[in-house]
């Protein structure tokens, strides 16, 4: 293939450049406005208080735009490659497809762009976005063929094992992709070692070469498929039994990482009741605290005398119903994502009445609008401070109001002390992100930080 031939004829189609312009332009708006309408979050689209938020949101918008573009052109020269093919259901097919990316990649960060690629970085977020653009393009038209030859043969396992490839690539690997969560491999795109890059670009050769085994004939003008030849059976042969092999190594991997976690499974032999920990945390100087390392090394003593790395995880992974579980809505440890969105709805409710109560509205100034950690640190980049010093929450995602909400119920319907509600606050925080909290445990306890790796912990549990 003469690859400059090919682009020039590609950019004298007035047609074909006419269609990128317009697949480009409607996928750039769409992004733009579903963002604005899915107000999952509050600070969707920018969050002021994030440091360098001005960056982010520029690094999201040049995101979006090199997706845009990626998808326009590969829609364009297709149209023009397979003219015979091209029709309004592959173009239903792609913006299907495009919805389908939309979803499965950003559900879990409140359908937020900027969230996405503040925490996931630029250069990965662009990369696996263009990707994708090339991909759904080729998809929609390999959809389209076995739609029209449905009759002569079925769809060839390379096309097949691409649209696998590209599902399962599609997701947030730091909060967790939909279809891995659905099929109880909770580590996800996570347990990958591109965290899914590699997927994207399996996806992207097969369809590649589905693609390429299609010609239009010159004479009669339909759409036909090459015949296989032994090579080509060969090659699915060898794309399938890649595949299965694949799934196998994912399958493997969450087996023992299950297998690690139920060990740690069990009630902890460190485990002290809140009363218990009146008279233990009774000394703690909460004024010293100025970060979530320090915070944990105050409220969870316990620590200073774990002898392995598996107690530290013990005593910081909490488990079952908490005895304030009733006043908090019935949350409990070991149903976080149900928790998580009730506390999330109910921090607006209980921040108002809390704030008619000046004592309890102090005690939570004291709490949350200083470093102690009461925050969404790990998912959105606030830092351990959580409000402002009005009260005002430093961000919008699901887990910031949860944690938020622990701190004001627990004031205002109990008797726990400053740093029986930073512990039980922190319990949470690590119930909502279990690799980074322990791993501050284990860094306190002056353990190996390799084992949180080891371990096959979850980096977040529920969707911002």
């Amino acid at each position: 293939m003469n690859l400059k031939k090919e682009f020039n004829g590609f950019v004298s189609d007035k047609k074909a450049m006419k269609l990128s312009g317009k697949v480009t332009t409607l996928s750039f708006l769409g992004f733009m406005v579903l963002t604005s309408v899915i107000p999952t979050s509050s600070y969707t689209l920018f969050n002021y208080f994030l440091k360098e938020a001005l960056l982010y949101a520029t690094l999201g918008v040049l995101v979006v735009g090199a997706f845009s573009v990626s998808l326009g052109l590969m829609s364009g020269y297709l149209s023009k490659k397979h003219t015979k093919l091209w029709g309004e259901k592959t173009l239903i097919l792609i913006g299907i497809f495009w919805l389908i990316n939309f979803y499965l990649m950003l559900s879990r960060t409140s359908y937020s762009i900027f969230s996405y690629t503040q925490m996931n970085g630029f250069v990965y977020t662009t990369l696996s976005m263009v990707l994708s653009a090339l991909i759904i393009p080729m998809i929609g038209i390999l959809l389209v063929n076995v739609y029209k030859t449905i009759k002569n043969r079925n769809m060839s396992v390379s096309s097949s094992g691409g649209l696998l490839a590209w599902v399962f690539s599609v997701g947030c690997p730091s909060c967790g992709a939909i279809l891995y969560s659905a099929l109880g491999l909770s580590a996800g795109l996570a347990v990958l070692p591109f965290q899914g890059l590699e997927l994207k670009f399996l996806s992207l050769g097969l369809v590649g070469f589905s693609i390429m085994q299609l010609s239009p004939q010159k004479k009669k003008h339909k759409f036909n498929v090459i015949k296989k030849d032994p090579k080509l059976e060969r090659f699915d042969t060898l794309m399938l039994v890649g595949i299965f092999l694949v799934a196998a190594v994912m399958g493997f991997n969450q087996i023992q990482i299950q297998g690690i976690s139920s060990a740690l499974g069990g009630p902890s032999i460190l485990f002290m009741s809140n009363n218990q920990l009146a008279g233990t945390l009774a000394d703690v100087d909460i004024s010293a605290l100025s970060s979530t390392a320090a915070t944990v090394a105050s409220v969870f003593p316990e620590l200073q005398s774990a002898k392995t790395e598996e107690e530290v995880m013990q005593i910081m992974m909490p488990s079952g119903v908490p005895e304030y579980s009733e006043i908090l809505g019935g949350v409990s440890f070991d149903d976080p994502l149900n928790s998580l969105g009730y506390l999330a709805k109910w921090y607006y409710v209980i921040n108002e009445e809390v704030k008619n109560n000046p004592e309890s509205w102090e005690r939570y100034l004291n709490l949350a609008a200083a470093p102690r950690g009461v925050s969404c640190e790990y998912c959105c980049g606030v830092g351990p401070q959580g409000v402002t010093a009005d009260g005002r929450s430093k961000c919008g995602c699901q887990h910031h109001p949860a944690l938020l909400a622990v701190t004001l119920g627990l004031i205002e319907n109990t008797d726990y002390s400053d740093a029986q509600v930073l512990r039980e606050v922190m319990n949470w925080k690590t119930t909502f992100f279990p690799r980074n909290m322990v791993a501050v445990g284990i860094d306190v306890a002056g353990k190996d930080p390799a084992k949180v790796s080891a371990a096959g912990l979850n980096t977040m549990v529920g969707g911002c």
